[in-house]
């Protein structure tokens, strides 16, 4: 029966969600409090970050339930459980589900996979210990990250928070080296971004070429280093490309309430090469994003 394969995924799905978190399981150093006796900036963005999560991971968890309860006649389906039960059938991820969750153009088996990775790493940030380097992909908003990593730099050398800037140097750590590592003195790591339209050259340092059949190339490791732009002048504009980072490869989204994009998420310094300028890299369509679809 069709149902059979809808049934088998939502008893296996249910089986393997997790509690929601909750702030008793943090580790000592997750919400450490700061000289001004607040909870640390970065400790505040994994709060709101728990919330949307919990928020989600409920919304999974009572749909699957609800559909199963009526599948077996238990109780009559709603229309938006059919459309739902629907759209697992043609393994499309449920409108119920992408409400509540972050942009994903995933089809329903990656978009799952991708879900339970985010969770992991969640889940250890809280539980275990602060990352060396933050998976930049796992955020619902990496732009309250971004801001969280200023404010930290901010509260640290007593800069106003109006006059710090961000340098973004892509390193030549791998993802594995940056989390068996020391997080950096100033700033923090992020991984987890993909360069399309052109590749990386990772002995010269600078953006290359696309290889053939290359949609996407694997970024290193990104440091976010924050500076006082009255003090320092960061990094020289005419040798690089100001590269725009996207959450998806669609490049639009729509202005939220927030006041951020809800696609576009900052721009990030490419070092250029001999034979791509900037205008080449502006023709090129070079932009990066934080999945490869």
């Amino acid at each position: 029966k069709e149902n059979d394969g809808v049934n088998k995924f939502a008893l296996t799905m249910l089986s393997k969600l997790e509690d929601e978190f909750n702030h008793d399981d943090a580790s000592p150093e997750t919400f450490e409090r700061d000289d001004q006796g607040g909870v640390n900036a970065i400790g505040n963005c994994l709060k709101n970050e728990l919330l949307l999560f919990n928020r989600l991971t409920k919304r999974i968890r009572t749909t699957l339930e609800e559909m199963l309860r009526a599948l077996k006649g238990l109780v009559v389906m709603s229309e938006e459980i059919e459309i739902m039960e629907r759209s697992l059938s043609i393994q499309q991820v449920p409108a119920l589900w992408t409400a509540a969750a972050y942009p994903s153009l995933k089809a329903l088996g990656a978009w799952v996979a991708d879900y339970f990775q985010r969770i992991n790493f969640i889940g250890n940030w809280l539980k275990m210990e602060v990352p060396s380097s933050f998976w930049i992909t796992s955020f619902f908003f990496p732009q309250g990250f971004i801001s969280s990593v200023k404010q930290t730099f901010a509260r640290n050398t007593m800069t106003p928070i109006d006059q710090v800037r961000l340098n973004t140097i892509i390193t030549k750590l791998g993802v594995e080296e940056a989390l068996a590592g020391m997080a950096p003195d100033i700033g923090v790591y992020v991984h987890g971004t993909f360069l399309q339209g052109c590749g990386w050259d990772e002995e010269n340092q600078c953006i290359r070429e696309s290889k053939p059949g290359e949609i996407f190339c694997k970024l290193p490791v990104i440091h976010l280093e924050p500076y006082d732009f009255k003090k320092d002048e960061g990094v020289d504009m005419d040798t690089v490309y100001i590269c725009p980072l996207y959450k998806t490869s669609l490049r639009w989204g729509t202005l939220t309430t927030t006041g951020h994009s809800s696609n576009f998420v900052m721009p990030i310094t490419l070092n250029l090469s001999a034979t791509i300028n900037k205008d080449r890299a502006q023709r090129m369509g070079v932009a990066m994003m934080m999945s490869d679809d």
